[in-house]
């Protein structure tokens, strides 16, 4: 009895990994629209907004986020200051207006993910964005 749930455990746990992977790639291909192995700013903006990115950041509701609520969303703080400097939030607020909305948070976080700064950002690049979002992340969303 043990050996056979040792083995429909092993079973479940390789079919869950193999798994993975398409999902992944799945989530790539549908922020690739165009289908050029590449995602372009535009791509990037449509998929975000398609994810409500901003909207799980902004705690409030007001359309804006603020550096509290930006603060707030941040997963671990050294990971975070790596991949996106000290100065996050002033740099991505590019109309000074000490808030983010949709495009500069987008923007903001594209830039940080483009790391060949190639204009696009590939599946590799995208992967990292995938690693650093969610539950244990840069960002808790």
């Amino acid at each position: 009895m043990t050996r056979n749930w040792l083995k429909t455990t092993a079973a479940a746990a390789l079919a869950t990994a193999f798994l993975a992977g398409p999902v992944a790639a799945q989530a790539y291909d549908d922020w690739d629209a165009n289908s050029d192995s590449m995602i372009d700013q535009t791509e990037w903006n449509t998929g975000w907004a398609n994810q409500g990115l901003t909207g799980s950041i902004d705690a409030d509701g007001d359309g804006s986020i603020t550096q509290t609520e930006f603060e707030e969303a941040r997963g671990d703080e050294a990971r975070f200051t790596e991949r996106y400097g000290e100065t996050a939030f002033e740099d991505w607020d590019s109309n000074d207006d000490d808030m983010l909305n949709d495009e500069e948070l987008s923007a903001g976080m594209y830039s940080a993910y483009d790391a060949d700064t190639s204009g696009g950002i590939d599946e590799t690049e995208f992967g990292l964005w995938e690693d650093d979002i969610g539950e244990e992340g840069l960002f808790d969303i």
